[in-house]
């Protein structure tokens, strides 16, 4: 069996491709690699025999991947939606009952552990996007581009934002989203988007 742990997306497909073609299982928690290029990697997988084990790429402390997989699989899902990046769960969460500004908030976030020395996947939305992709691969037995979905992170959020919303009655969260859409009942086609 072997981990990869060393991250992106290049090295660590030729990493894992090599390692599936000379009979070995695979363990990774790297999202977008299987965001990415993971279509790719399960198709090797099946051709050699060979599992991946991905748990945790997506809300590792729940096992939501088994739960599709396994649970569900008799199912029809329509559609997905979750706050599934903690990072920015707890910087807008933050932002709203603390009244924060999103760089201290993000600062804290750092301080506490809660988010990367680099959060930028995180709080671009891009975190939140593969995982999206990888639900709605599973989800749906089909792949979507990442060129084709939206992603909007949390950035740009700013407190006058936060108390918009609020006097309205609504909090500001990140969500992955994912939705089948059934135009065509050949080829039925999954979306995913991350909005704030």
């Amino acid at each position: 069996m072997i981990i990869e742990l060393i991250g992106g997306i290049d090295r660590a497909f030729a990493f894992v491709k090599a390692a599936l073609e000379n009979g070995k299982a695979v363990v990774t928690g790297n999202k977008a690699l299987l965001a990415e290029r993971g279509q790719e990697l399960f198709a090797i997988a099946e051709e050699h025999g060979r599992p991946i084990y991905y748990e945790a790429v997506v809300a590792g402390g729940i096992p939501i991947i088994k739960t599709v997989q396994e649970s569900l699989i008799g199912n029809h899902i329509q559609s997905v939606v979750g706050i599934i990046n903690g990072t920015c769960n707890y910087i807008l969460t933050r932002m709203t009952e603390a009244n924060l500004r999103y760089e201290e908030a993000l600062e804290e976030a750092q301080k506490l552990g809660y988010a990367e020395a680099d959060p930028t996947l995180d709080v671009n939305g891009w975190d939140a996007a593969h995982k999206a992709i990888i639900l709605a691969s599973l989800s749906y037995g089909c792949w979507v581009p990442c060129d084709k979905i939206y992603v909007e992170g949390v950035e740009s959020v700013r407190a006058e934002d936060i108390a918009f919303a609020d006097k309205l009655g609504y909090t500001i969260k990140l969500l992955g989203v994912i939705k089948l859409h059934e135009e065509s009942k050949a080829q039925p086609s999954p979306s995913a988007a991350c909005p704030p």
